[in-house]
């Protein structure tokens, strides 16, 4: 089983990019399981009364929901990061898509993971020869008051295979995620050497 890890800003587009890639191994026969380590604790919000677009729309995930006074993604950062790695065990997510993998072991070639936000994370991607992407593109809210939660800070260099910038529009976007999608194919990351290319 191959494992990718997205990382980026919100925003930068790791969703889209993740869609991307996983469509263009589809055409190598390939099957494709898209994951997130942070879905438990979207789970969790619409349970606590979020409505999915709320969760989804990148707009809508900011502003501040009238029956508890806070946006969805604020709720879901404190709900993940102070409530559960902080208070419970700091390694929950990744062994919550652990036990969810398991279903997918047997009859899966690929897994994406769109929202590699922690050491740990990457580390379990890395471990079981993964690869680390990292997607950045130039945003202006950088003042917003959640682009300062530590969920936002970003992982050390030294666990990023390769790094692309977002900034030529969608069509651009999925040309890389075709040459992606066949170096990915082509390459193994068994050995763990760390590297950083722009794409």
């Amino acid at each position: 089983m191959i494992y990718i890890g997205i990382t980026g800003k919100a925003g930068s587009g790791k969703d889209t990019l993740g869609r991307m890639i996983a469509t263009k191994l589809t055409e190598f026969q390939k099957s494709i399981t898209i994951m997130a380590f942070g879905n438990p604790i979207k789970d969790i919000a619409v349970a606590m009364g979020f409505k999915e677009e709320q969760i989804k729309d990148p707009v809508l995930k900011n502003d501040i929901d009238e029956n508890w006074g806070i946006s969805p993604r604020k709720f879901m950062q404190i709900c993940g990061t102070e409530l559960f790695r902080n208070n419970f065990r700091a390694d929950c997510l990744v062994k919550a898509a652990e036990i969810r993998i398991k279903e997918y072991s047997l009859h899966r070639d690929v897994i994406i993971f769109t929202d590699v936000r922690y050491k740990n994370e990457a580390e379990f991607i890395i471990e079981r020869g993964g690869i680390i992407i990292e997607i950045e593109r130039p945003y202006t809210d950088k003042a917003a008051d959640w682009r300062k939660h530590p969920s936002e800070s970003g992982i050390a260099e030294k666990y990023i295979h390769i790094k692309i910038i977002n900034n030529a529009g969608t069509d651009e976007l999925e040309r890389t995620a075709k040459s992606l999608a066949g170096y990915i194919l082509c390459q193994s990351f068994k050995k763990k050497e760390l590297y950083c290319s722009d794409f």
